[in-house]
Parts: C-alpha cells; sequence; structure tokens
C-alpha cells in the first residue's frame, strides 16, 4: 500500500513539472525596438511653412509600429526649425536642423533644410510733369514672399526723350537710398516703399512720349543675389 501512494506520488510530481516546463517554453517574449525611422518632407522654402513627420518603430520580433504620437521630439537648432510633441515641423528661418525622435531608447534623426530667398517688386509709374515741363518717376520697391528682406546697394534711373537719347541719369548709392527711403536701404520681408524722383531734361525740351528704365542691385539677407533691370516703360501724358 505504502509503495502505489510514493509511486503516484512521483507521478504526480513529474506531471506538474512536465506542465510547468512546456507552459513556460511557449511563452511568447515581449517585443523590443530595434531602431526608429522617420519619414516626410524635410525641405522648405518659404518662412513659417509646415511638414508633418511620422516616426515608425522597427520591432524585433518583425513589422513596424506607428510611434509618431508617443515619441519624444526634438529639434537642433529652434532659430531653423521647431517641431511639436507629434512630429509637425515648422520653418522659421533660413539653415539645417536636425529633427530626432525616441522612442524607447532608440531613435531615429531626418535633417530639415529651410532655404529661403527674398521676393524683391519694384513697379514703377512714369509720369510728364508741367510748368516747368520735366520727367517723374515713383518706384514702389517691396518684399512680397513674406520670408526674409533684401538690401538694395545702387539703383539707377534713366529718361530718354522719344528719340531714345538719354535725358537724364541718376545713381543712387547705399547711403542716398537710405535717405530716400525713409532712413534705411533695407526692404523688410513683407515690407513696402516709395522712391520718387523728377528732373528736367538738359538742355531743357519737351518730355511728352518720354521712357524710362531703372536697374537695381540687391542682395538679400541670406546672400542671394537679385539684379532688376526692369523693361523700358513710357508715357503720353500731355500739359
Amino acid at each position: 500500500m505504502r509503495t502505489r501512494f510514493v509511486t503516484a506520488l512521483l507521478l504526480s510530481s513529474t506531471f506538474a513539472w512536465a506542465c510547468t516546463t512546456s507552459s513556460s517554453s511557449s511563452a511568447t517574449p515581449t517585443p523590443t525596438v530595434s531602431g526608429v525611422a522617420i519619414a516626410g518632407n524635410g525641405a522648405f522654402t518659404s518662412k513659417n511653412a509646415t511638414s508633418q513627420l511620422t516616426a515608425s518603430a522597427s520591432m524585433s520580433g518583425g513589422g513596424t509600429q506607428d510611434v509618431s504620437a508617443t515619441a519624444t521630439w526634438s529639434t537642433s537648432a529652434a532659430t531653423v526649425a521647431t517641431v511639436t510633441s507629434t512630429g509637425l515641423v515648422t520653418a522659421v528661418g533660413h539653415g539645417t536642423a536636425t529633427i530626432s525622435a525616441v522612442y524607447q531608447g532608440s531613435s531615429g534623426s531626418l535633417a530639415a533644410l529651410v532655404t529661403l530667398r527674398a521676393t524683391p517688386t519694384f513697379t514703377p509709374t512714369f509720369k510728364r510733369l508741367c510748368g516747368p515741363f520735366r520727367a517723374g518717376i515713383d518706384i514702389t520697391i517691396a518684399e512680397t514672399g513674406g520670408s526674409i528682406g533684401y538690401d538694395i546697394s545702387s539703383l539707377t534711373i534713366r529718361f530718354r526723350d522719344l528719340g531714345g537719347n538719354i535725358k537724364v541719369t541718376k545713381t543712387y548709392n547705399a547711403a542716398e537710398l537710405s535717405a530716400a527711403l525713409g532712413g534705411s536701404n533695407h526692404i523688410n520681408a513683407s515690407q513696402s516703399k516709395i522712391l520718387t524722383f523728377e528732373q528736367s531734361y538738359s538742355p531743357v525740351v519737351e518730355t511728352e512720349d518720354s521712357s524710362a528704365s531703372v536697374e537695381a542691385t540687391i542682395t538679400d539677407d541670406v546672400g542671394n543675389s537679385h539684379p532688376i533691370n526692369l523693361p523700358s516703360i513710357s508715357q503720353r501724358d500731355r500739359c
């Protein structure tokens, strides 16, 4: 009787150990993150432009997981580009910034390149002035891109008579432009100024049916050159 009891006890223990071993060996390990990749557009050509980036985590068990909303986002240069907690990037200034996302100790990065250029706009209005006869021009000088401004280092105005002969040439240097434009030869982003110039022809002749041309040398805030050479414009005013 005792022998049967001992045998039954041994069989019961062996079965329990076998079940425990089988259960432990079949447990699925928890996947870990093996890497993070960032996708999206990182190139910007205007200030305040935005781009939504996504972060994907590569899992040790295979496959990927979108972690854009749970990763920790950062930028290496907030003066160039900023990033929100969900990966929305905003262009701030000219240059390059590294946008990074960290998830469970793994990180990925993407280069944000902000390339800005000014958009100079020159709009001339040429007119004939009477008593005495002379020609005049109003030039609306503006930056219409809204990203960066520019300096005007020189500006030349030429008036021609009906036969195409140059009667007036006026060249402004940087200092003269500063005086003519209210204290500065710099045009800020989205700013507009007006330059006014008028003069009689020499020798004194009728200014009817004259034409005018405008040339300027411009350098924007990040060093881009913008030569301005406007087509000749005419006026048909009569006194």
